[in-house]
């Protein structure tokens, strides 16, 4: 997939789908390098799930650099979910009951890892590789069609190539579109965006999903308690 952060966002929705590609690009594996070579201070990344009239939207924030000169991580996460409830016996999601949910993750070198500001637990290792940069595989072989101009690398990813692309453990149903944006040394957005159709039998309608995450290179200063 994508580190623990993207798995979160994404497995749910895209473990039904996948996506198209083909042919070679340099224009596409020098981007795909600059990627991998790309470590951010700070990534923001946002999810929208549209279906019908509901919209569910997240955000996820971390933020990595130093604390009186340790290794120090702050992951916040908030994000909308439906709640299901129990009726006539069968558990049935109920479209306008919509909560939100926050967690909080912070790591310091020397006190380890504590959750939502609790207890400390010393043991735990410095979260910020498993929330934070996807690790998507951007290849000329995977990719179906592409244009870049001006930093901007879109392209299209197909079913058959969505697991290896996006790190998921089998491919999707449909069509991705992705979107990479640079400054001639390191990215700077990412967009992923799919539309699954609707399904009558299933009585699911059309859901569009929408992935951004935004990276900066700033030493803003963190704080930890």
């Amino acid at each position: 997939m994508m580190k623990k952060i993207t798995a979160l966002i994404l497995v749910t929705v895209f473990c039904l789908f996948a996506v198209t590609a083909c042919g070679g690009s340099d224009e596409v594996d020098a981007v795909g390098a600059m990627f991998k070579a790309s470590k951010p201070t700070k990534i923001v990344t946002t999810t929208t799930q549209t279906f019908g009239d509901t919209v569910l939207e997240g955000e996820y924030v971390l933020r990595t650099g130093l604390v009186d000169g340790l290794a120090a991580s702050v992951y916040l996460a908030a994000y909308e979910e439906l709640v299901s409830v129990e009726e006539g016996g069968a558990t049935d999601v109920v479209v306008d009951s919509i909560v939100l949910r926050e967690e909080m993750l912070e790591y310091l070198e020397g006190r380890g890892v504590r959750k939502d500001g609790g207890s400390w637990k010393k043991n735990e290792e410095n979260f910020a590789s498993e929330v934070g940069p996807m690790s998507l595989e951007i290849s000329g072989d995977y990719i179906k069609s592409y244009t870049y101009e001006d930093h901007r690398l879109e392209c299209a990813v197909a079913a058959k190539n969505t697991a290896e692309v996006l790190g998921l453990e089998e491919d999707l149903a449909v069509d991705v579109s992705l979107t990479l944006v640079d400054d001639g040394a390191s990215i700077t957005d990412i967009v992923i965006s799919y539309t699954i159709p609707a399904d009558t039998a299933a009585q699911v309608p059309e859901t569009t999903v929408t992935i951004t995450a935004k990276y900066t290179y700033d030493l803003e200063k963190i704080v930890i308690e």
